[in-house]
């Protein structure tokens, strides 16, 4: 698993971030680590906490699922939080030294834009069947 950057953020990435809010970085995690969080996913899913909520569900099974603190209980999701380069790369992204960590989300076969999600970029969940907000902030 890197705990290093696999590539360089460019400036036109961080100047993308900072105009838009929101960035697709494609190829920042090795395999290992999505296996590790697709694992977390599952048993996630297989035992939600009582904070655990299906935000939005179409009759076609695309949703948005929330566990607010369940990162705190799953062991994946924790190694993920503390020793994968996402920090790293929000900080960069942010220009700043110190990143909080707010929740993980998933977007579940959401393959439309949908009025219900607003702020969502059709060209992040146009591609993807699953996708993953991991959310930082910083001070």
């Amino acid at each position: 698993m890197n705990t290093n950057l696999l590539r360089t953020i460019t400036p036109n990435e961080i100047e993308t971030y900072h105009r838009d809010g929101v960035l697709m970085l494609p190829g920042m995690f090795d395999k290992d680590w999505i296996e590790l969080l697709n694992k977390g996913l599952d048993a996630n899913i297989e035992a939600p906490t009582r904070r655990s909520r299906i935000w939005y569900k179409d009759t076609s099974g695309r949703s948005m699922f929330y566990d607010h603190t369940a990162w705190q209980n799953i062991d994946e999701y924790k190694k993920f939080i503390f020793n994968s380069p996402a920090a790293q790369i929000c900080g960069q992204l942010m220009k700043s030294t110190i990143v909080n960590f707010f929740l993980i989300q998933y977007l579940f076969g959401l393959l439309e834009p949908s009025s219900k999600l607003p702020g969502i970029k059709m060209n992040l969940i146009g591609q993807l069947k699953v996708m993953m907000l991991v959310q930082f902030g910083c001070l």
